[in-house]
């Protein structure tokens, strides 16, 4: 079973939600909502335990917060399933479905085409589409 650990109850759902849909059956995300942060969000993870951590900056706009947890969430998904690991100790090494890539920083032009950033940012708006029309199936939203 998948556990979501999050004090605001709309994250909570939707991450329920965007790990049902990823297909995430156990393990355990907690999510935590700042004020300030150099990223709108952040997704750690811990093989011992199975624990992502995902950290979402609170936005400008409400509506890019279930956005960014959508991403972070695909994130999640990918350390948990092993699809990606990255290395402690080479802070830019990361293995992809077992292929080697380096990255220099988030502003390099590798970060933006490697393969677990193309599939984050491609499933986001997906997901986050699936959620409000589930919402609206249920009468949650107007």
């Amino acid at each position: 079973m998948l556990h979501i650990i999050c004090e605001n109850e709309a994250l909570k759902r939707a991450a329920h939600f965007y790990g049902r849909t990823l297909g995430l059956t156990d393990g355990t995300v907690v999510i935590t909502l700042i004020d300030e942060h150099e990223h709108l969000g952040i997704c750690d993870y811990f093989r011992a335990g199975n624990l992502a951590f995902i950290v979402l900056a609170k936005p400008e706009e409400p509506e890019e917060l279930f956005c960014t947890l959508a991403h972070e969430m695909v994130h999640a998904k990918q350390y948990m399933k092993g699809e990606l690991n990255f290395d402690k100790h080479e802070e830019y090494l990361a293995e992809w479905h077992g292929a080697l890539y380096s990255i220099s920083d988030e502003l390099d032009e590798a970060y933006w085409f490697a393969p677990w950033e193309v599939e984050a940012y491609g499933m986001q708006i997906g997901l986050v589409e699936l959620y409000l029309r589930e919402l609206e199936k249920s009468g949650s939203v107007h």
